[in-house]
């Protein structure tokens, strides 16, 4: 069953979540949207919802601070921001569930603001096409003459497949993070997830990603792109190999 939920998070701005609460003493599975994204992700999120619930997984999706019915505005988010989101998720719901698993499951930035988090209550990463070399997996798409011209001009970058406003501080943060450290000092078991036709992150930099993990599995996925859309049989085989893991570690 799907429940609605409300929570503040730092800035004491309400998140909106969906929680699907199959069974109280099972882990939690936290889906960490990316960059503009929801708590659908096209399709991707609803679908491991119904996927990982049916297996006995208890599920949350969230909105963000500014994104879908969270409040906020998304102008000014950063990376500070997304993993306080993030953060703020964690400890509600470890009131819900203060003796469960949880593990969190990053999509594209979704996978940065993860990584980033020192949240002690996660027990373990899935990371699926992550953004995890953020000066060349995201900077060079914002960094062009044009977008930076309308920058300078309005203040912001409009993001045209979903109308958000982009502000110069998230874009500061693609030029000038970097997770390597973060990756190294990460001991918890990390699912890494990537395929070879995504267009906007190249699955090879997540290969290399994997050598900085204490303890990683990957699965390259042929010919999927970056959410998997499209394609079922495609998602299907992502849903399916992080189950299998999960199984061993969650």
């Amino acid at each position: 069953m799907n429940e609605r939920i409300f929570f503040p998070n730092k800035g004491q701005k309400l998140l909106a979540g969906v929680l699907n609460n199959g069974r109280p003493n099972s882990p939690v599975l936290v889906f960490v949207h990316g960059f503009g994204g929801n708590k659908e992700e096209n399709g991707l999120f609803t679908d491991a919802e119904s996927y990982f619930s049916q297996r006995g997984y208890n599920t949350f999706r969230f909105d963000m601070e500014g994104i879908g019915e969270s409040q906020g505005t998304y102008r000014d988010t950063s990376l500070q921001r997304q993993v306080g989101d993030l953060e703020a998720t964690l400890s509600h719901l470890s009131l819900l569930y203060p003796k469960n698993k949880i593990g969190v499951v990053g999509f594209s930035l979704g996978a940065t603001a993860s990584v980033l988090s020192s949240h002690p209550n996660i027990d373990v990463y899935a990371l699926w096409s992550p953004a995890l070399f953020l000066p060349q997996d995201m900077f060079p798409r914002y960094s062009t003459p044009e977008l930076e011209d309308e920058l300078r001009r309005n203040g912001f970058i409009l993001k045209p497949e979903s109308g958000l406003e982009i502000g110069p501080q998230i874009i500061d943060d693609f030029k000038t993070t970097n997770l390597e450290q973060k990756m190294r000092g990460l001991l918890k078991p990390v699912f890494l997830a990537h395929g070879t036709s995504d267009p906007r992150l190249d699955y090879r930099n997540t290969m290399k990603a994997q050598g900085y993990f204490h303890d990683s599995h990957i699965a390259i996925i042929p010919g999927a792109n970056h959410s998997y859309k499209e394609n079922p049989p495609l998602r299907n085989a992502l849903f399916e190999k992080t189950y299998a893991w999960l199984k061993t570690r969650l």
